[in-house]
């Protein structure tokens, strides 16, 4: 068995006559994009009824077995640093959760080389970060990117030398539903732990590996309002109670659910101009099918406002001073950046407590939504049929609203609690404090002789 391992399978010899590596490559594409052997694939995985495996099912059945921790030692030549692979310049939810833990990470003196990844966000606008790291490799690694590209990033890493056992390798992680998918466990195996940025997503992974699952949580800063664009500037009225929701259509529709708050709105308000409604959807045109439907359910309303195009960081902040209410009628959130931006401007937040987002929305500092557990409908990659998510209360939306309308003073209390609480778990030095204590630990369990 051992020389099967080491020299058979790579000769194209099969461990047993009803097994074939070959086509179970073949039904099991995962197996050729993390680069792994199919025995130890099926050993791992196939035995337990993987979705790709399952169509291949050789007799003897195995059990499985987890496979065990690995030993790493830490260079003793060297200080502690990290490499930190992201797409760290990228205007997306991913590279404003990197750029956090860079500023984190610096903000804590860990040396950190930064490597920009970019294959699979080409179709993201850029912004120059101003970040800059350390030029030499380090002894341990952060790939800050989701399960669902991994495959990507780590054949790529791997090519260039970053992703080897001679270091110590973490992925950041975020997926927003309840159950972490079969096939990404390759590529936990390729890690010695997994960093999660909320209860939610720690649950998912965690049941799911044996390697050490730890919450971590990004920085994310306040963005000061400069006070350079007025109401007129985004079509608003000088005196109406505005409504607003940030959401990329990239990030799926049917998860961010914007059809569903555009009927609410419409049910509650009607055409009256006192409230007003703005629906921000990022890459519109990309994802035209998806745009036209947010377009359906707005209805021609002239009290809905639909803006397509990418805001600046100061045109976002002075808006979200104009908004009255944030309201994310999201189905589920892998962490809810823009609830915690909203949050941190002090302005009100109504949004469903599923996903990330139950951290941080709870009664007192947001006015979290009722819902239902649901299946999905139809698949939506990385989000398939049959899986679970939240499906908010479209009559709860309408009274959380018309709640907050109806109490500006005790809408801005909550607006000033959830500002607060959300300093709390995401400022930069209570970030910091928890990364450097963490990879101070990882240093110090990993010396030699321990």
């Amino acid at each position: 068995m051992l020389h099967y391992v080491e020299t058979g399978e790579k000769l194209g010899f099969r461990p047993h006559p009803k097994f074939d590596p070959q086509r179970y490559r073949t039904l099991c594409p995962v197996v050729v994009e993390a680069n792994v052997s199919p025995l130890w694939h099926f050993i791992h995985f196939g035995s337990m009824d993987h979705v790709e495996a399952r169509k291949y099912k050789p007799s003897p059945r195995v059990n499985p077995v987890k496979p065990a921790l690995r030993r790493w030692v830490r260079p003793t030549s060297a200080p502690m640093g990290v490499n930190f692979v992201s797409p760290l310049s990228r205007i997306s939810g991913l590279g404003v959760s990197a750029r956090g833990f860079v500023d984190a990470l610096q903000t804590a003196q860990v040396p950190a080389h930064l490597i920009e990844w970019t294959e699979g966000f080409e179709h993201q606008a850029t912004i120059d970060c101003g970040l800059t790291g350390v030029k030499d490799l380090q002894p341990i690694n952060l790939i800050h990117m989701n399960a669902d590209i991994f495959h990507l990033v780590s054949n790529g890493l791997r090519q260039t030398g970053v992703l080897s056992p001679d270091r110590y390798n973490i992925g950041i992680w975020y997926w927003e539903l309840a159950a972490f998918r079969h096939e990404w466990l390759p590529w936990i195996a390729m890690l010695d732990e997994v960093w999660c940025a909320s209860a939610f997503n720690a649950r998912a992974v965690d049941v799911m590996s044996a390697r050490p699952v730890k919450l971590l949580r990004p920085a994310v800063e306040a963005m000061a309002a400069p006070g350079l664009f007025p109401r007129s500037h985004f079509g608003l009225n000088d005196d109406s109670q505005v409504f607003f929701y940030n959401c990329d259509l990239s990030s799926r529709i049917d998860r961010k659910n914007p059809e569903a708050l555009a009927r609410a709105f419409r049910e509650e308000f009607g055409d009256d101009p006192r409230y007003q409604l703005v629906l921000k959807i990022g890459m519109a045109t990309r994802y035209a099918e998806s745009a036209r439907r947010v377009v359906s359910a707005a209805g021609g309303a002239s009290n809905i406002l639909l803006m397509d195009r990418t805001l600046t960081d100061p045109e976002l902040a002075d808006l979200l001073c104009h908004t009255f209410a944030y309201v994310s009628p999201h189905r589920s959130e892998g962490l809810g950046l823009t609830i915690i931006e909203a949050m941190l401007s002090g302005c009100p937040v109504i949004a469903t407590p599923y996903g990330g987002a139950a951290d941080f929305v709870v009664d007192g500092v947001a006015r979290p939504l009722a819902y239902s557990l649901t299946e999905i409908e139809r698949t939506d990659e990385p989000y398939r049929r049959g899986c679970v998510w939240a499906d908010p209360d479209v009559a709860d939306i309408r009274r959380a609203m018309r709640e907050l309308a109806d109490s500006p003073d005790a809408a801005r209390a909550l607006g000033q609690r959830g500002k607060a609480h959300a300093e709390a778990l995401f400022s930069r030095d209570a970030t910091s404090r928890a990364v450097r204590a963490r990879l101070d630990e990882i240093w110090e369990t990993h010396a030699a002789g321990n």
